[in-house]
């Protein structure tokens, strides 16, 4: 480990540091001040892959070992979402992690956006249907309420064409805002 610091913070040469970490976690594969090292390593080369994994790797080891609090599991999740949904292109993978970000705080609304979008290009319409309920649910303005069941709505329409499915959506926003017709 004491090389990794030297090759990165003193000589300033990435690829000496990384095989120095490297060889720190072929030791010693859960030691966390490696693993954070090796991500920050990865994050610098655009090492995607390498990174989504070790990324995982810290959550999997901090949950063990302790040493890593739910904000950080929540924010290490993001990161691999990001990464797996906008740099990779790994759809099922960001879900994964997007949907660890639920379940860690079912009001993110961070991941309810993330997997609406995913959901839409991948045009996984009752998936993305869920998504919107479930934030219709979160929302506390009324209108914007609406305007979530709305849009469920219409894609049950529209792309799934489930009209029945739809109208039920019509009835609840109807019954919710009789102004709504």
């Amino acid at each position: 480990k004491r090389l990794g610091w030297i090759w990165s913070d003193k000589l300033d040469d990435d690829s000496y540091a990384l095989q120095a970490w490297m060889r720190a976690d072929e030791l010693n594969p859960e030691d966390l001040e490696t693993l954070r090292a090796l991500s920050g390593l990865y994050e610098t080369l655009q090492s995607w892959e390498e990174l989504s994994t070790v990324l995982g790797r810290i959550v999997e080891v901090g949950q063990v070992h302790g040493g890593i609090t739910e904000d950080d599991m929540i924010a290490l999740y993001v990161r691999i979402g990001e990464i797996e949904g906008d740099i990779l292109g790994r759809i099922d993978f960001a879900v994964d992690a997007w949907r660890k970000v639920g379940a860690l705080d079912p009001s993110d609304f961070r991941a309810l956006d993330a997997l609406e979008k995913l959901f839409t290009r991948e045009a996984r319409w009752e998936e993305c249907i869920d998504v919107l309920q479930k934030r219709a649910l979160m929302l506390d303005d009324p209108q914007e309420r609406i305007d979530t069941l709305l849009q469920a709505a219409a894609i049950w329409e529209e792309k799934v064409e489930d009209l029945n499915q739809a109208a039920a959506i019509y009835d609840r926003v109807h019954e919710a805002d009789v102004s709504n017709q």
